[in-house]
């Protein structure tokens, strides 16, 4: 009789057990989903706000009427990727009208120079042209990329701010493979290959003080810019 009634107590015991883990779960999820759901739409209802949406609206396409006029010269964009504003990224495969680099491939060798009917082998550059550039040690992609969320200079979490109208995009160069061995490096090295950011110049929010009487601002926000190399020695080179 005795034994009957603990195991009914038990079993009691381990139905209200998980009757409680299972409220205490779907009470965690209710409030994480809330919490994303009010940092996503505190920012729509900042754009909702028809004073902050005309602001934004404003900016933005003040900003796209200077490229438009000098494209990818605007002093804003020198310490960074140019960025471009419009409904859709511009129709160019890469980035070299807007790095001003030369139409044709240039590199520098070691060679001869002749002198007066002589030939001198000095330690010199000597620039020779239309000769095909070396294989990048870490690949990468380049292309116009729409930036949605990122972080400013000072490390804090911003949102980009984009209009029915406009978009912010952003010349990103992204690795192909990161966090692989970059090509042509000795095996007695260990290397990998890392994305490092630049800074473009963006209209954004910060997601730390969303608010609707906040208005857009201008600032320096990270964007993917270059793929480098990091080369470090091998505890034990004899090791692959």
């Amino acid at each position: 009789m005795c034994v009957s009634v603990f195991r009914l107590l038990g079993i009691m015991a381990r139905r209200w057990l998980c009757s409680i883990i299972v409220i205490l779960t779907m009470f965690l999820n209710i409030v994480t989903v809330k919490a994303e759901r009010h940092n996503r739409d505190s920012l729509v209802q900042l754009l909702k706000e028809r004073d902050q949406l005309e602001v934004a609206h404003s900016m933005l396409r003040n900003y796209k009427a200077k490229l438009m006029k000098s494209p990818f010269s605007d002093h804003t964009n020198n310490m960074g990727p140019p960025v471009w504003v419009g409904e859709s990224p511009p129709n160019v495969l890469n980035g070299q009208d807007f790095f001003w680099e030369p139409k044709m491939n240039e590199t520098f060798t070691d060679g001869p120079v002749k002198r007066t009917g002589h030939s001198h082998h000095i330690n010199r550059l000597v620039r020779s042209r239309n000769e095909p550039l070396s294989e990048e040690i870490c690949k990468t992609n380049r292309y116009w990329k729409q930036i949605n969320e990122t972080r400013d200079i000072y490390g804090q979490e911003v949102r980009i701010v984009h209009s029915s109208d406009y978009r912010q995009f952003a010349f990103v160069y992204e690795c192909i493979r990161e966090g692989e061995p970059c090509s042509g490096i000795s095996e007695q090295l260990q290397s990998t290959c890392e994305m490092r950011p630049g800074w473009a110049n963006m209209l954004h929010v910060k997601l730390t003080a969303l608010d609707t009487s906040l208005a857009p601002q201008w600032g320096y926000v990270a964007v993917p810019h270059h793929c480098a190399c990091r080369i470090y020695p091998r505890v034990n080179p004899f090791i692959p």
